[in-house]
């Protein structure tokens, strides 16, 4: 993490990826002690996206997911006004913009083009908009031997979605799941992205748009 860490600015607003990731483990354990429930690693991502979104009372939401999701529920739940959106390159209905903040859990991973779908967000962001993202880990082993989609398949391809999209990275959490019964150190299943509109859009060919 270390190449990562370089390549991130920190936040003007605390805290930070890991900080964040810390407390909120903290918070759901001792939560799930008090239900006799032990939080998903998914549930405790959707956490993490809430707390990296930053303070969103009063401010535009769009959620990429259906309609009342548990994320959007929260975000609600939180103060923000969301608007949800399960397709950005597709939508029935396309959410008019700008959005203080753009929230993406397990979504962008599964669309058949996620530089464009990044596209298509960094155009709705306010200046300064955020979108925090949760993607399965770029290292991760994936069933049946599946691959990432090329532009989510390394640290460099996702710098550059991002700048294709106008957003630079801020802030990032690589949560890592509970050692087993069994011992060792399991892999990071997913990471956790924050970035910020720039106004500037890089071509492919590394010009500016």
């Amino acid at each position: 993490m270390a190449i990562l860490a370089r390549a991130m600015s920190r936040r003007r607003t605390p805290p930070t990826g890991a900080d964040s990731w810390n407390r909120v483990t903290a918070r759901l354990r001792e939560s799930a002690q008090l239900r006799d429930v032990v939080p998903s690693e998914r549930q405790t991502v959707q956490q993490i996206v809430i707390e990296l979104a930053g303070r969103v009372v009063g401010r535009r939401v769009l959620d990429l997911g259906l309609e009342a999701n548990p994320l959007a529920r929260s975000l609600q739940k939180e103060g923000a006004d969301v608007v949800t959106t399960p397709d950005l390159l597709e939508p029935v209905t396309p959410p008019r913009g700008p959005f203080d903040v753009i929230t993406a859990a397990h979504c962008i991973d599964d669309s058949a083009d996620p530089e464009a779908a990044l596209r298509v967000a960094g155009k709705l962001l306010h200046p300064r908009g955020r979108i925090v993202l949760a993607i399965s880990h770029p290292w991760r082993t994936l069933p049946d031997g599946a691959a990432p989609h090329p532009a989510l398949a390394s640290l460099p391809s996702l710098l550059a979605a991002l700048r294709s999209a106008g957003l630079r990275l801020v802030d990032a959490a690589e949560p890592s799941p509970e050692v087993t019964a069994e011992g060792g150190t399991p892999e990071p299943r997913y990471l956790v992205l924050v970035a910020e509109r720039t106004g500037r859009r890089t071509r492919n060919r590394g010009t500016t748009a």
